[in-house]
Formats: C-alpha cells, sequence, structure tokens
C-alpha cells in the first residue's frame, strides 16, 4: 500500500463544504476540518474511504473513489453498507451518474455479501449452470430508472 499522509486546514476558501480532497502527485489527504467534523462519524468513515479510493486507485474518477468506499464498508455490518451509501449521497447528490454507480455498486456488494434482496433487486439469480438471470439487465435498468426519478425528485425538493 503506499505511503499516505493525512494533512488538515482549517477551511477550503475556494470550496468551504467540500468535507477532503486527495491529491495524486503526492499522496496527501487534506481534511477541511470545518466542513469534515460537522458530518457524523459514519460519513467521516466513509469520506475517507472515498479519498483513501482515489490514491489506491490512482484515479480522479469520483465513480470509482466511491466505489472503493463501499467495497471497504464493514463486512460483518450491514448497516454499514447503507452508511457508506448515504454518506456518499450527501456529498455527491447532484450528480446522477455517481449516484447510480454507487447505488447499483452498493446491491452489487451486499448481494455477493449473501444478501438476498439486494440480489433480488439486481437479478442474480443462478442457474444450475452458474449462469446470471437474462432479468439482470432489465432489473438495473428498472433500479437505474427508480433511481433517476428519486435523485429528480431529491433535486427537485431541494430548490
Amino acid at each position: 500500500m503506499r505511503n499516505i499522509q493525512i494533512v488538515h486546514a482549517p477551511v477550503f476558501p475556494e470550496n468551504p463544504t467540500n468535507p477532503a480532497r486527495a491529491y495524486l502527485d503526492s499522496n496527501v489527504i487534506e481534511i477541511n476540518d470545518t466542513a469534515f467534523y460537522a458530518l457524523p462519524k459514519e460519513h467521516q468513515s466513509a469520506i475517507l474511504k472515498h479519498e483513501y479510493g482515489h490514491l489506491v486507485n490512482n484515479t480522479r474518477s469520483e465513480i470509482q473513489a466511491d466505489s472503493y468506499a463501499i467495497e471497504q464498508s464493514n463486512r460483518k455490518d450491514s448497516e454499514s453498507l447503507v452508511k457508506t451509501m448515504k454518506a456518499l449521497e450527501s456529498v455527491g447528490s447532484h450528480d446522477e451518474d455517481r449516484m447510480q454507480a454507487a447505488f447499483t455498486k452498493s446491491l452489487t456488494v451486499a448481494a455477493r455479501r449473501g444478501n438476498k434482496k439486494a440480489a433480488k433487486l439486481l437479478g442474480i439469480t443462478a442457474n444450475a449452470n452458474g449462469e446470471k438471470s437474462s432479468n439482470t439487465r432489465k432489473n438495473i435498468f428498472l433500479i437505474v430508472g427508480i433511481i433517476s426519478l428519486f435523485l429528480l425528485v431529491l433535486y427537485k425538493l431541494s430548490r
């Protein structure tokens, strides 16, 4: 694993609501103390995992960093996955594609960990040969549509 340093700033003047950011070139995570410590502990944890995701995967992609944070959520605590998703949604809700990817990733991780409801939502039912059901693609499109509608309603309500 890379040697990652965490530094603190009282506030990010150019973006005071951003709780943290990662610098790929120097392996540094910078914490905006004002925004970061105003968040609940589970949000702080998810945001740190997200920033680590940028550095560990050497990517500027928010979706890939979210994916890393979701994968790192506590495997023994099913609520951890939900809390991680809520935390990511709280800082990335303006980006519909990002939220759809995070929701789908959360369901996929939950299904892989044995959550039958998540597997059913994704349509991941294996037949005797271990092949995925043909409904998987339709179910994902349905989930993406529902998420899109949900995010649109949230956006309209926040105005």
